[in-house]
């Protein structure tokens, strides 16, 4: 699965809205692979979201390494630093991280700028070490009628996938360390859902083990059962 995340909401998403509906068009006209929009603040059903699923975070890149934007033309726009990317990302997307197999940071930029951009959005992320986080060389464009994307750098063309670069896994940090004060409650209840799924299945594990168990034992009796002689006597 295909998720298109705009981090700014529907009203303020400049001209990314309409980028991630010729995306989503290009794609269905050439894949099955499903495909689905989020803006920020958007309502979605979880259960939706497929298990391994490629995100892509859409954004243009700016002169200042620090922001990204949601129009093109930035006189036409509006501005939001990585931090406020990496907050909108953590309060709209990490109820679903354990769903998100890989994370695209696709925005224009030069390799050095996108890799900074990537860097910070890694650090301020809560489930980093969940899913390896790419990043990208040149003006990167929405998938032709193909459904192939293109990057344009040093002057030419070229598949954008061969201009994709990957960031090392983030290492695991204290919970304290790296989760800001108003985003720790979020933090608090994915952790107690996963400890509780895990709990629970724990609790599946040990239910077969004793039926596999239980059964064993009974076939193991009826093995070790002997019938009677048919020439021994009944008294």
């Amino acid at each position: 699965m295909i998720i298109l995340y705009i981090p700014f909401a529907k009203d303020e998403a400049g001209d990314l809205s309409q980028a991630a509906e010729a995306w989503v068009i290009n794609h269905r006209n050439n894949s099955i692979e499903s495909i689905m929009v989020i803006h920020h603040q958007d309502e979605f059903r979880r259960a939706e979201i497929l298990y391994a699923s490629s995100l892509y975070v859409l954004a243009h890149g700016c002169d200042d390494v620090n922001m990204i934007a949601n129009h093109i033309d930035e006189t036409k726009g509006q501005r939001i630093s990585i931090s406020t990317l990496t907050d909108r990302f953590n309060q709209d997307i990490l109820a679903i991280a354990h769903s998100i197999g890989f994370i695209h940071i696709y925005c224009c930029g030069t390799e050095q700028d996108n890799e900074l951009r990537a860097r910070q959005f890694q650090s301020g992320y809560l489930r980093a070490e969940n899913s390896p986080i790419y990043f990208y060389k040149g003006t990167v464009f929405s998938p032709d009628a193909r459904g192939m994307l293109w990057s344009f750098a040093e002057n030419h063309f070229q598949r954008a996938e061969n201009r994709r670069r990957t960031l090392s896994q983030a290492k695991k940090a204290e919970e304290k360390e790296v989760i800001p004060p108003k985003l720790r409650h979020l933090y608090s209840m994915f952790q107690k859902a996963k400890e509780t799924r895990h709990k629970h299945y724990i609790a599946r594990c040990k239910k077969h083990r004793l039926h596999f168990f239980d059964n064993k034992r009974q076939i193991q009796s009826l093995d070790d059962f002997e019938e009677p002689s048919v020439s021994a006597s009944a008294c």
